[in-house]
């Protein structure tokens, strides 16, 4: 799906308490064509008001049309307490995501030109988070805002691809501006937030749009995840599970229908995020239940310019069941996938490489390679 080649354009020493870092990016995916871009940030401190603070740039074009651009400012310890508060915002442009009708529909299943699935859309969005961890205890509690502008299609052409599935169902497109108001719960024992290798990680949460808060989008939605880490024989094993319910009632935006809520949000049913080996976008529908078991073994690591670098292994199974919406639950389709992949970890950073094939997708192999464990 995605090839990515990072190298570290350097770290700054400290400079009145702050430390900056550069990553130039370059990618090729079979969607997208090949793709460039860079990620940089700056962090320092400022005693009195909060004890660390962190600003991140993403900046990312292809030549298949993909854009993704933001900016999220972190603001750490905010007088002291143990609060996080992140503002972010930022542009996507997609002119070959997938859509390939109601999960029961699968459209994508019938052999076809790519041009006849393809979803082309366009956002602007921005946001506020906060997380609050209880004093000692793992519970911690969240919440915010998010917001999107969905335009359709793509700024020099701002209609549905002609003749696509989408075109059919949406001949205008949706435009719109989605807001989303989202509060709940965590609970987190990991031994490490980077590479956990033991403890649990939970959250439940609830969330709506309405026009009360400027959604042209009305419904409610909720979901529950899991993620579990176990070391298996030694340290250097370790079993991480992740399972996850999302439940929505009222109405969407097409885009939206293959994301979930919760403290970490992700893509499913198809996709680098959950169910590799399946197009991305291919399921999306309101009701999901999903799966994930990875087993991650490191297998050696040594010293590079004085820091540890790492060479590990994953191999996967996931996958899950999904429903158009909670009053057509018959209208619904099942997938799995499976594969392996290789970590590398350096300093602060890990780089992974992923390959899934799913019957779904007649076995078809799909390559993805990015940054950090999925979960």
């Amino acid at each position: 799906m995605a090839l990515v080649l990072a190298v570290a354009a350097g770290r700054g020493g400290p400079a009145r308490g702050a430390d900056a870092w550069g990553l130039p990016l370059a990618d090729y995916s079979s969607d997208t064509g090949f793709g460039f871009g860079a990620m940089g940030g700056l962090a320092w401190g400022q005693p009195g008001a909060w004890s660390r603070s962190d600003v991140e740039l993403y900046l990312y074009g292809s030549t298949g049309g993909e854009q993704f651009h933001s900016i999220w400012l972190e603001l750490a310890d905010i007088a002291h307490l143990p609060l996080i508060v992140s503002l972010y915002g930022g542009y996507s442009s997609s002119q070959f995501d997938n859509y390939c009708g109601h999960p029961g529909e699968d459209a994508c299943a019938t052999p076809a030109g790519e041009q006849r699935y393809a979803f082309r859309h366009t956002e602007g969005y921005g946001g506020l988070s906060a997380q609050w961890r209880l004093p000692a205890s793992h519970w911690s509690v969240f919440g915010g805002w998010s917001g999107a502008l969905v335009l359709a299609g793509i700024p020099r052409a701002p209609t549905p691809w002609p003749d696509s599935l989408y075109a059919e169902h949406f001949p205008d497109g949706e435009q719109g501006f989605s807001s989303t108001m989202q509060g709940g719960v965590a609970y987190d024992t990991r031994d490490d937030e980077a590479e956990p290798s033991r403890g649990i990680w939970a959250d439940a949460s609830l969330r709506g749009g309405s026009s009360a808060w400027g959604s042209d989008w009305a419904f409610v939605g909720t979901n529950v995840t899991l993620r579990t880490y176990a070391p298996l024989f030694s340290e250097r094993l370790v079993s991480a599970t992740r399972v996850g319910v999302d439940f929505v009632s009222g109405e969407q935006p097409t885009t939206d229908m293959s994301s979930t809520g919760g403290v970490q949000g992700y893509h499913a049913l198809g996709g680098a995020g959950f169910g590799r080996g399946i197009r991305y976008g291919r399921y999306r529908g309101q009701v999901k239940a999903l799966g994930q078991q990875e087993l991650r073994a490191s297998l050696f690591s040594f010293d590079v310019l004085e820091q540890p670098l790492t060479i590990g292994t994953v191999t996967f199974v996931e996958g899950g069941w999904v429903a158009h919406s909670p009053t057509e639950l018959s209208d619904s389709a099942a997938a799995t996938s499976t594969g392996a992949g290789l970590r590398v970890g350096w300093n602060d950073f890990m780089l992974r490489a992923d390959l899934g094939v799913s019957p779904a997708e007649h076995w078809q192999p799909y390559v993805y390679i990015d940054f950090d464990h999925l979960f």
